[in-house]
């Protein structure tokens, strides 16, 4: 050491200052970019979670939908077996009407004469 001079001695240690620098930024970056990609997976791992539910929603609203058409035609073919009812309800009572109006005739007709 009783060879180098002061100037020797400041471009070493401006020498080490660089070196430690570097080393500094070095590992700082690395550290940002685990940073980093640690953020990105947790953002990819929400963005799946939300597609998953997105997908579960979707396919129990395609359930309920498909329930839903199962009763809507089960609740016409329900309405029209009852019309069919209704309308042979109203052939019936109507012919049972006639006939009451031909035995009243025949019982007014009876009692006259």
């Amino acid at each position: 050491m009783s060879g180098m001079t002061l100037g020797d001695m400041g471009a070493l240690l401006a020498l080490c200052t660089s070196i430690c620098s570097i080393a500094s930024f070095y590992i700082g970056r690395q550290r940002a970019a685990a940073s980093e990609a640690e953020e990105s997976g947790h953002m990819s791992s929400d963005l799946q979670y939300i597609k998953d539910n997105l997908r579960d929603t979707s396919k129990s609203l395609d359930a309920l939908t498909a329930k839903l058409d199962a009763q809507n035609k089960q609740r016409e073919e329900d309405y029209r077996e009852l019309l069919v009812k209704l309308t042979e309800l109203k052939s019936s009572y109507k012919s049972l009407h006639i006939r009451v109006d031909q035995l009243e005739k025949q019982v007014d007709k009876y009692h006259s004469t």
